[in-house]
């Protein structure tokens, strides 16, 4: 799953970059494909969503404790796991 983020990741840095080139909001707004291409990205975004949410929920299964916890609070747990007081 994190190689399909870093994908989407590139993609959207892609479109970023073509965006500040383009200093006219019209323009850089109406090329040709764009939407296509931030629909794909959306959805691409809600797979690795989905994902995140059953990882997050395996590790709610294995310490019960993980559920009072938001996500966002589990996965700061989980990332700072080695290293709590940052």
């Amino acid at each position: 799953d994190s190689k399909r983020f870093e994908g989407i990741d590139s993609d959207f840095r892609k479109l970023a970059d073509d965006a500040q080139k383009t200093p006219n909001v019209v323009e850089a707004t109406n090329k040709p494909g764009l939407y296509d291409k931030l629909e794909d990205i959306q959805s691409r975004l809600c797979l690795c969503e989905k994902a995140l949410a059953e990882y997050l929920d395996t590790k709610r299964l294995a310490f019960p404790r993980f559920y009072f916890l938001s996500s966002f609070d589990l996965l700061d747990i989980l990332s700072n796991g080695t290293a709590p007081q940052q």
